[in-house]
């Protein structure tokens, strides 16, 4: 609940700052969350191989890192590009009114996913 109403500016927020504003908090959970999970990978594979962390690729490092932060900046910052409920007011999420509860829902469970996966 709180993540929805983050103070007493967020009644003067534009429509575009409302947006930014809770995308960039969707993309930092998001990225928080699947960074987790991609440390749980490498540390896997690094065990499994019997490889010291240090001897790791270095561009193979990088490149999850920012998948990472690209695939959170994509589910992030979506419903402020197309997936809310502004013409659709039926389909508005009550915790959080202008997202669509069908984005609500995926974005939820992809992060259970990646709970789960971990």
């Amino acid at each position: 609940f709180l993540m929805f109403h983050t103070g007493p500016r967020t009644a003067r927020l534009s429509l575009q700052g409302w947006f930014l504003r809770q995308g960039l908090l969707d993309t930092s959970l998001t990225a928080s969350v699947a960074t987790l999970l991609a440390i749980a990978v490498e540390r896997h594979r690094s065990v499994m191989a019997v490889q010291l962390h240090s001897r790791l690729p270095r561009g193979r490092v990088i490149m999850l890192i920012v998948g990472v932060w690209v695939a959170a900046l994509g589910l992030g910052l979506l419903p402020a590009h197309s997936w809310h409920c502004l013409c659709a007011l039926d389909r508005c999420s009550r915790m959080a009114p202008l997202l669509s509860r069908s984005y609500l829902a995926v974005w939820a469970l992809s992060s259970l996913l990646v709970f789960l996966l971990m």
